[in-house]
């Protein structure tokens, strides 16, 4: 059997396994459906009380953010609240980011960056951002790198990334990533990783509604090492993920997931979904595996689906709930959070 008719199989076999748990609606979440690709089970939920934006695990897998609010994993106690809304912004316009070390939370709050301790959210220091030159404040993102001594930082107007260093909040240098970055918006972030060798970063980005340009930068210079477009035939892109060493750049189109190599600009692999809608995208610690957040058809709630993506395998598919809204692997690869704007954060136990 060639390829092609083994992805034919393959997908065949997933949308039967779909057509089965639809009939299985009522059982409860708490378990997973009995899908024949894997077991998954669930851990805890996180109560956060309002719209859920973005959720975050400690390197060190030991807590877990569901916005301002910081949870031991473990427990489900609740031991921090973090400083990610200032007050002047729209609500879900931040973006927060745990330190390889687990010490230290930074948060992007559009018009400054803050660093704080994790486990009680004091300030550490705060640095304060130019005016926005663009209409609206969209899309804030920060990363660290591997070691933990600089934090980049990218907005959408600025289309310039800074590098702050962890120490004192000096800015060390910045350089320009989007030099076609025009309009009212500037350059929308779709993601933004740096590379685990702290010598690369990838900024994938959107001007005037396109599908968005990856771009790959020296980190030590601000160098264009790498540009590419992406496909916009037949919908928009809306979410991305860089892999952990920087050379792949998964991304979500209608009913599928998209690996587009940032060495050479080929796309080895294409991902297709039980779902109608593929949405969020992230790529494990390890880079060995990825997820999705997909909608099938006829349902209402939202369920994630994880491959191991070197063979194109579906590892599991499992109803989560309704509109997820962020998820992300836990360090080890073995669970997921997601959080959605039901006001909770699932914490899912994979297969191994």
């Amino acid at each position: 059997m060639n390829i092609d008719n083994q992805r034919s199989a393959r997908c065949c076999r997933i949308v039967s396994v779909l057509l089965v748990a639809t009939q299985l609606s009522s059982i409860s979440p708490i378990q997973a459906e009995p899908l024949a690709v894997g077991e998954v089970h669930k851990v805890r939920q996180f109560s956060h009380g309002s719209h859920i934006y973005q959720v975050a695990f400690s390197p060190d897998g030991k807590l877990v953010a569901t916005n301002d609010q910081v949870w031991e994993s473990e427990t489900g106690r609740k031991v921090a609240s973090l400083p990610v809304h200032s007050g002047d912004h729209a609500p879900g316009n931040f973006w927060l980011a745990f330190s390889p070390d687990s010490r230290h939370a930074a948060i992007h709050r559009f018009r400054d960056v803050v660093l704080v301790e994790a486990k009680n959210g004091k300030q550490v220091w705060k640095v304060g951002l130019p005016p926005r030159a663009a209409i609206r404040e969209r899309t804030p993102r920060l990363a660290f790198t591997a070691d933990g001594k600089m934090l980049l930082s990218v907005r959408n107007d600025e289309k310039i990334v800074r590098i702050w260093d962890v120490g004192n909040g000096k800015e060390m240098r910045h350089f320009p990533f989007a030099p076609d970055a025009d309009g009212q918006n500037g350059a929308d972030i779709i993601s933004f990783g740096v590379a685990d060798d702290a010598q690369r970063l990838v900024v994938h980005y959107a001007v005037s509604g396109n599908n968005g340009v990856p771009v790959m930068l020296k980190l030590a210079t601000g160098d264009e090492l790498h540009r590419y477009w992406v496909s916009s035939a037949d919908a928009w892109v809306q979410f991305s993920s860089v892999s952990p060493d920087g050379n792949l750049l998964a991304y979500s189109r209608k009913g599928a997931v998209h690996l587009l190599d940032l060495m050479s600009g080929r796309e080895p692999l294409k991902l297709e979904s039980v779902g109608q809608h593929a949405f969020y995208v992230s790529f494990s610690p390890d880079g060995t595996r990825i997820a999705a957040s997909i909608r099938p058809a006829r349902e209402t709630q939202d369920w994630i689906q994880c491959w191991e993506w070197s063979t194109g395998k579906t590892i599991c598919v499992f109803k989560v709930q309704a509109g997820v809204t962020s998820f992300t692997f836990s360090p080890d690869g073995k669970q997921i959070l997601a959080g959605g704007s039901d006001q909770k954060a699932t914490l899912w136990r994979l297969p191994e």
